[in-house]
């Protein structure tokens, strides 16, 4: 938005999405401070001996490391999510960064990125969205599917190949121009999409000529 390349509406989705997460903070605050507080003894010396033993235990060391850098944090209720698919990431939910691999949003402009096999329909997206993706195209995480990623690593939707206008439709509603006209989707289901979820099916949702949910609008 300070470049001007987005919607202001796309502040919209700020509160629901920290004010969630900062009810999950308050309350592992809480739990945390009723634990270290504790002032029976006998309550203290469990407290110590079950915490030495479980921390010892590498996958809960893991687990509360990802929860103190809030790595374990999605936000599925979010405005910006658009339609999923079955098996991946579903949108909300954080993708994780690959060894070797730059990770979405690296670099000196937030830009969207896509995960997919490189072909027409990703090199479309990239001629029409340049001010909005990535020029660099990710390993596809699932065959025939493109995963639109957020800059901060988020997934924002995902779609088969067949359906690549839904994404684009997604970033066009992005856009401080967005198009206030819409076309109805096909039904959910058919041969393009037959393991795919409409837009039709989130809430607050609305379809636009490109066929994709404009979830950032008011």
């Amino acid at each position: 938005m300070e470049r001007g390349t987005c919607r202001d509406s796309l502040l919209d989705s700020y509160s629901p999405e920290r004010s969630h997460v900062g009810d999950q903070v308050l309350k592992g605050a809480e739990r945390l401070t009723k634990v270290a507080t504790l002032k029976n003894p006998v309550a203290q010396r469990l407290r110590n001996l079950v915490g030495q033993v479980m921390l010892g235990l590498p996958h809960v060391a893991h687990a509360v490391a990802d929860t103190m850098s809030e790595t374990t944090i999605g936000y599925p209720h979010t405005p910006l999510n658009g339609p999923a698919l079955h098996g991946g990431p579903q949108p909300g939910e954080r993708v994780a960064p690959v060894a070797g691999q730059r990770p979405a949003g690296a670099g000196d402009r937030p830009l969207f990125a896509l995960f997919a096999t490189q072909g027409e329909e990703t090199a479309e997206l990239l001629r029409r969205f340049p001010d909005l993706l990535d020029p660099e195209v990710r390993p596809a995480l699932q065959p025939g599917a493109i995963w639109l990623v957020r800059p901060d690593g988020y997934a924002a939707m995902a779609a088969t190949q067949s359906r690549w206008r839904e994404i684009a439709g997604y970033l066009g509603n992005l856009r401080a121009d967005a198009r206030p006209d819409m076309e109805k989707l096909p039904p959910e289901g058919t041969a393009d999409d037959p393991h795919g979820r409409s837009a039709g099916a989130l809430p607050n949702a609305t379809r636009t000529r490109d066929g994709a949910a404009s979830t950032c609008s008011t």
